[in-house]
């Protein structure tokens, strides 16, 4: 009986984590076109570390992602994508060194863990996809984009996720943006 107590209260306790509120938000989306194709901006803000790095002193790393796809709006039929493209960015301490490093693509970011908030906030300031290309002949169209954005745990293991799948594991829980625009 003590531990179907234990289990029920860790249980409301993880539960209660997720109602607070989202430690990293996407800002500031913007989408424009040039030569290249069709890209979103975008800065992702730290709003609260705290959570974040509670998770990377446990030895945990923590990834962002965010996915877009950009679509031609049709009448009566479904939308004609144009493009998408996606975002990851990893982020671990490195306790032998005492400090935390974020690895985005091809590049790596290693920086004070003291200044996790502050560097973070640099790094992920301005951030520019490109989705695809983009036909400036087809004028006077409506498109929308649609952005998922996320924070997940990414070393949580699989004998843990399994059996508590009603459980949230992500820091931040996905979140969808739908952005509409006439060119």
């Amino acid at each position: 009986m003590p531990l179907m107590v234990a289990l029920v209260s860790s249980l409301m306790v993880l539960s209660c984590m997720g109602a607070a509120a989202a430690p990293l938000e996407l800002r500031n989306l913007g989408v424009s076109a040039d030569t290249r194709g069709l890209h979103l901006g975008f800065d992702v803000d730290v709003v609260d570390a705290a959570p974040l790095w509670d998770l990377l002193k446990r030895g945990e790393a923590v990834e962002v992602r965010v996915d877009a796809t950009a679509s031609r709006r049709r009448l009566g039929l479904w939308n004609q994508e144009v493009g998408s493209a996606q975002y990851r960015a990893r982020v671990q301490a490195d306790p032998v060194r005492q400090e935390c490093v974020v690895t985005e693509a091809n590049q790596t970011h290693a920086f004070a863990c003291a200044e996790l908030g502050r560097a973070l906030l640099r790094l992920w300031r301005h951030r520019d996809l490109l989705l695809g290309p983009f036909d400036p002949s087809l004028r006077q169209q409506q498109y929308v984009v649609q952005v998922d954005f996320r924070v997940v745990r990414s070393d949580m293991p699989v004998w843990l996720t399994v059996p508590l799948f009603f459980l949230d594991w992500d820091l931040v829980p996905r979140t969808r943006y739908d952005v509409t625009f006439d060119y």
